[in-house]
């Protein structure tokens, strides 16, 4: 009896030490987009058995730590250094290619938005949100530079204050480190451009002109020139 008390002892304490460990399942891993969240992207690696995560806004590391999952529950432990602090744990539930938090509280996504696909969409991303989706999404678009014709995506608004939103465009562009491009100015256009690793990645502003000649709305367009 004694022996069967000890084996019943140890088979529960072995339960006890299973049901309490942490796991770290691949299906969390990779690079998750931000649908509804505090970042924009999500990585989530393993390292030595490790799980290790970074998220970044704008590619600019924000967080970063360790994480598991214990209980059930995504466990995020940020780095002391880091600009958060303390863990946080997250009820959490993957459907397709869909990672919902707390219910839905937090969505990231593995499938890549346009920008992380083609980085010349991502200044005219950052446009339609920063100006209240007063533009339409990119589309697809050709437009003429000095060396030749590029291909690219472009985005196009109609607006009753068009000198205002032109310049407003005008320094957030350039804010968003873009230098004007002087061979690639006209009357109805301006022209700049950025590097992006070995490649530049050109944008121009230009009015839109109606059937009269007068301006109508505003077309930026952004391709990647390598």
């Amino acid at each position: 009896m004694e022996r069967i008390f000890i084996c019943l002892t140890i088979a529960s304490l072995t339960l006890i030490s299973c049901s309490s460990r942490s796991e770290i399942p691949a299906g969390l891993t990779g690079d998750w987009y931000t649908v509804k969240g505090d970042v924009e992207v999500y990585s989530f690696t393993t390292e030595n058995g490790k799980g290790i995560y970074l998220g970044t806004i704008d590619d600019r590391p924000m967080v970063k730590g360790t994480w598991k999952v214990e209980k059930g529950m995504l466990v995020l432990i940020p780095d002391s250094e880091g600009y958060a602090s303390g863990s946080s744990r997250y009820s959490y539930r993957i459907s397709n290619d869909t990672l919902w938090l707390n219910e839905g509280q937090e969505i990231y996504t593995k499938t890549a938005p346009l920008k992380y696909i083609h980085p010349e969409a991502s200044i005219l991303e950052n446009i339609r949100s920063d100006f209240n989706s007063l533009f339409t999404e990119p589309a697809e678009a050709e437009f003429i530079w000095p060396d030749g014709t590029y291909h690219g995506f472009a985005i196009e608004t109609r607006s009753d204050s068009l000198s205002g939103l032109f310049s407003g465009l005008i320094q957030y562009i350039q804010d968003k480190g873009f230098e004007p491009d002087e061979k690639a100015v006209s009357e109805i256009c301006n022209g700049y451009k950025k590097l992006y690793g070995n490649d530049t990645v050109i944008a121009m502003i230009c009015y839109v002109q109606d059937e009269e000649g007068s301006p109508a709305g505003l077309k930026i367009s952004a391709a990647l020139k390598k």
